[in-house]
C-alpha cells in the first residue's frame, strides 16, 4: 500500500463531531499561526482516506518547511475499524500527532441532534418534518461510546503525541488553550479566536400567517406574517414562503412538534446512567478529570436566529409605537 503521508508533520483531529473541531481548525488556520500551520481549503479533508500524495499541493498549497499539515475530519471517529486500519501505515516517529476535544456525551448528542435537524429542515424535506430526537441514524453514529479508539490512538502513538481537551473550558480559556496546544507542538506560540461565531444551540421553527396574517414577537421585534405565507425561522437557512396551501402550513406546524427543545432532567439522568456511563468515564480517564462535572443540568434550544434581511421584510411598517400613537390621537 502507498503510504498517504509524506515526510512532513501532522496535526489529525478526529472528533468529535460538535466537539469543537471547527473552532479548534478556525483558530489554528489564523494568519497569527501560519508560521507553524499550514491549513488545507477545506476543514474536512479526510485525507487517510483519499491517501494520494499527488494531491496534497491542490489542498494546501506549497509545502512549507516545519509547519503542520491539520486535517480535522469528526468523521474519522465514526470509522473505528477504518481508522485504526488506515492509522497503521503512519509513521510513529513524532510526525503525526493527534488533537481531540472531549465533550460530555449528553451534552453532544443533543448538540447533534439540533444540528442535523436544521439541516434536515431545510432541505426541503416537505412532504416529512418529523424528525425524532432517538432517530436511528443518531442513535447509531453518535449515541457511542468512542473511547475504545481513543484509547488505542493513545496507547499506539504515545501519549506525547495525543492531546485531549476539554470542550467545556477551551472556549473561555483559550490563552491557556493556545499555549498547551503550542506545547504539544512544540512551536513558540500560537492564537486562539476568543470569539465563538457558531452558536448552535437553536431550534427551527414555522409560523404560519393563515387566511388573515398575524403578527409575531420575535427578538424584541414585532413581526407581520402575510396571509398564506409561511415563515421558517432557522438561522441563516430561514426562509418566507408565499402563498403556502393551508394543508401543507399545518403539516410542517404537525410535524414540528415531535421536535424536542428541551432535554428534562429526568431524561439527561437516563442518558447518562443507561446509555453513556461508559463514555462518562473514560472520557473522564483520558481527560484527567470528571467530565460530568461539566454536565448541563438543563438542556433547551433558544429561539432561532433570523437573517436581517428577512427580519427587515417582516417588521411592521409603520412601528407599533408609532401606531399606538396614531390610536391615540384618533
Amino acid at each position: 500500500m502507498t503510504d498517504p503521508m509524506p515526510c512532513v508533520q501532522w496535526l489529525i483531529s478526529p472528533g468529535l463531531p460538535r466537539g469543537g473541531t471547527s473552532y479548534l481548525f478556525s483558530s489554528l488556520a489564523d494568519a497569527a499561526n501560519r508560521p507553524f500551520i499550514q491549513a488545507s481549503r477545506e476543514k474536512e479533508v479526510h485525507w487517510l482516506e483519499r491517501g494520494s500524495p499527488e494531491l496534497l499541493e491542490n489542498m494546501y498549497g506549497p509545502h512549507r518547511a516545519g509547519a503542520y499539515y491539520l486535517d480535522f475530519s469528526p468523521g474519522y471517529s465514526r470509522l473505528d475499524g477504518k481508522l485504526k486500519e488506515k492509522a497503521a501505515h503512519l509513521p510513529r516517529d513524532g510526525s503525526v500527532k493527534f488533537i481531540i476535544s472531549l465533550r460530555h456525551p449528553v451534552d453532544q448528542a443533543y448538540s447533534h441532534y439540533l444540528h442535523d435537524l436544521k439541516g434536515h429542515v431545510s432541505k426541503g424535506e416537505r412532504a416529512n418534518f418529523y424528525y425524532p430526537f432517538f432517530g436511528q441514524a443518531a442513535v447509531s453514529t453518535y449515541f457511542v461510546d468512542r473511547t475504545p479508539l481513543f484509547r488505542y490512538l493513545k496507547s499506539d502513538f504515545g501519549t506525547e503525541n495525543v492531546l485531549f481537551l476539554n470542550f467545556h473550558t477551551m472556549f473561555d480559556q483559550a490563552a491557556a488553550t493556545a499555549a498547551r496546544i503550542a506545547a504539544f507542538l512544540s512551536v513558540p506560540q500560537l492564537k486562539m479566536l476568543s470569539d465563538v461565531v457558531n452558536g448552535a444551540g437553536w431550534m427551527p421553527r414555522f409560523v404560519y400567517g393563515g387566511q388573515n396574517g398575524t403578527i409575531i414577537e420575535h427578538g424584541g421585534a414585532l413581526l407581520s406574517i402575510k396571509p398564506q405565507s409561511l415563515i421558517l425561522l432557522n438561522g441563516p437557512l430561514s426562509e418566507v414562503r408565499r402563498d403556502v396551501p393551508e394543508h401543507v402550513a399545518l403539516a410542517a406546524l404537525a410535524g414540528a412538534q415531535s421536535w424536542q427543545a428541551r432535554l428534562s432532567p429526568k431524561l439527561v439522568r437516563l442518558l447518562e446512567t443507561q446509555v453513556f456511563a461508559a463514555a462518562i468515564e473514560g472520557y473522564s480517564a483520558l481527560l484527567g478529570e470528571d467530565i460530568a462535572a461539566y454536565a448541563p443540568t438543563r438542556l433547551i434550544a433558544g429561539p432561532a436566529p433570523i437573517p436581517p434581511a428577512i427580519a427587515e421584510a417582516l417588521v411592521l411598517d409603520p412601528p407599533i409605537e408609532q401606531r399606538v400613537g396614531m390610536a391615540q390621537k384618533a
